[in-house]
């Protein structure tokens, strides 16, 4: 397993814990990077990208598309496309709404609710099946 899909898994096991704990904001921050880091690990065991590529890609992608997350997730949802349009267009509404919330949960001036923390956890295990599902790794 690579270090990446290792650490989506601890990312996912680190929501569940801090929603136990009422930690609520940090639990929807680690279940949103845990898609980003499975999505990372992607590029590089089911497109074969180097980590030098992905550094590069991911530089120009930022300036380009707003923003690293940005880039990632659609050039992730770019060969959805080409496998599954249905599923590919699932997760761009998945991912996208995760990363609202997420952005909700790191900057606005509130605290989540249990049940937004919960969704949000549900959410990035819904995305990372997705992927896992159209995506050999």
């Amino acid at each position: 397993m690579s270090e990446l899909k290792a650490k989506s898994e601890e990312s996912t096991e680190a929501s569940n814990k801090l929603i136990q704990a009422s930690l609520l904001n940090s639990s929807v921050h680690c279940s949103y990077y845990a898609c980003v880091q499975l999505m990372l690990h992607l590029l590089r065991t089911h497109f074969g990208k180097t980590e030098l590529e992905v550094t590069k890609e991911g530089f120009a992608g930022a300036k380009t598309e707003n923003g690293y997350h940005n880039w990632l997730i659609n050039l992730i949802v770019v060969e959805f496309v080409k496998l599954n349009k249905t599923e590919a267009s699932k997760f761009n509404s998945i991912i996208n709404g995760l990363k609202a919330v997420r952005a909700k949960a790191d900057y606005q001036n509130i605290k989540l609710n249990p049940n937004e923390a919960l969704k949000a956890c549900q959410t990035s295990e819904r995305a990372k099946s997705l992927l896992l599902n159209i995506f050999q790794s």
